[in-house]
C-alpha cells in the first residue's frame, strides 16, 4: 500500500461550495485551500511513494510507503507506519466483505 502524503493540488483546493455547505465545512475548505497552496509536495514528488511501493524489492509484504517527514505528509518515500485501524484484521475483514458486496466482485484467493 502507499500514500502521497500532501500533494499541492487542485482536489482540494478547488472543492466546489454549495449553498448547503454548513459554516465548518466552508471554514475547513477554506483552511485547506490556503493551505494546499502554501504547503505541500508537489503531485511529482507524491507519486514517488507509489513508484516505491510498485518496484520495491526491499520493503517487507504489507508495507506502508509513503513519505517520512512532518507527520508523514512530506519527504522521501520509505516504510510508514500505518494507523491503528489499518491493523485492525475484524475490521479489515468487514471491509473487505462491504467491498465484496458493494460492486458484486468476489475474490477468489
Amino acid at each position: 500500500a502507499a500514500h502521497p502524503g500532501v500533494c499541492r493540488t487542485g482536489l482540494g483546493r478547488h472543492r466546489p461550495r454549495s449553498a448547503g455547505d454548513r459554516w465548518w465545512q466552508r471554514f475547513s475548505s477554506s483552511v485547506l485551500a490556503w493551505g494546499l497552496a502554501h504547503y505541500g509536495q508537489t503531485p511529482e514528488q507524491g507519486a514517488e511513494s507509489i513508484v516505491v511501493a510498485a518496484s520495491t524489492t526491499s520493503a517487507p509484504p504489507g508495507s506502508l510507503i509513503g513519505p517520512l517527514r512532518l507527520f508523514e505528509s512530506t519527504g522521501r518515500p520509505g516504510v510508514a507506519a500505518p494507523g491503528q485501524a489499518a491493523q485492525d484484521p475484524q475490521l479489515a475483514r468487514a471491509l473487505w466483505a462491504y467491498i465484496e458486496q458493494a460492486t458484486g466482485i468476489r475474490w477468489a484467493g
